[in-house]
């Protein structure tokens, strides 16, 4: 499960659409964005290439941020995946991480009805160096009613799952990580808290909606389009 997802935001930050390219500098300020501009503003990229992510796929006609996927069969029968990523071009520290999200469905507008189907992954996280960091919530599409924080600090990791109708309504996901804690909250509540194997470097804050193929993770592809929304995300330092 994870070392896929390691693999595509290891390899796909490497690829981005104009603008200037992702650093490892270290932003302290706090700042928080609604995505309700009509374009993404300088602190985000929208990564490009051949690992499945398309910024023709990211949405900013609706108000908020929109990530896209659409999977179809080729002409040899196999289905091909395109969906979408935003990361920030900066890096970012000990601190609070906060979005408002609706994971993968087929709600083609924010507040419309739609529900999750397999052959989806939604992640909201933070991620730097082959998941020397990685600190995640993310949504299967074929388990939509269950949302997983997840720690990773490379080599090791762990997982928690809460059960959260995460498919036909936005939710509040929020973790707050400092130096020997993080503290996963969901509409406010906490879910999990962190305290070994605590990861210490600042990393980009990262968003996507990429198609899966197996049962291990995602489930198996299903023909269509489906749409990840959020509503807005902040950072607030660690002072």
């Amino acid at each position: 499960m994870r070392k896929l997802t390691m693999s595509m935001c290891l390899l796909s930050a490497l690829l981005y659409a104009g603008g200037p390219k992702p650093t490892k500098q270290m932003s302290s300020e706090a700042w928080s964005d609604d995505f309700s501009g009509g374009k993404l503003s300088d602190r985000w990229m929208a990564s490009n290439g051949g690992l499945g992510f398309s910024p023709k796929y990211v949405d900013l006609s609706k108000g908020m941020l929109g990530l896209r996927l659409t999977q179809s069969k080729n002409k040899d029968g196999v289905f091909v995946s395109l969906g979408a990523e935003v990361q920030t071009r900066k890096v970012y520290g000990f601190g609070t991480y906060t979005w408002e999200m609706r994971s993968s469905s087929t709600a083609a507008s924010p507040n419309s009805t739609g529900v999750g189907q397999s052959g989806s992954s939604s992640g909201v996280f933070s991620f730097v160096d082959d998941s020397a960091v990685e600190i995640d919530f993310e949504v299967e599409g074929n388990r939509p009613q269950v949302v997983w924080a997840v720690n990773w600090h490379k080599p090791k990791w762990s997982v928690k799952g809460t059960k959260v109708q995460s498919d036909t309504e936005f939710h509040e996901y929020k973790y707050v990580w400092s130096k020997d804690r993080i503290e996963y909250l969901i509409d406010g509540k906490v879910v999990w808290v962190v305290t070994e194997n605590v990861p210490q470097k600042p990393s980009f804050v990262i968003m996507n909606h990429w198609g899966t193929s197996t049962t291990k993770w995602g489930g198996t592809p299903t023909e269509g389009t489906r749409y990840m929304w959020i509503r807005n995300f902040s950072f607030e330092p660690e002072r």
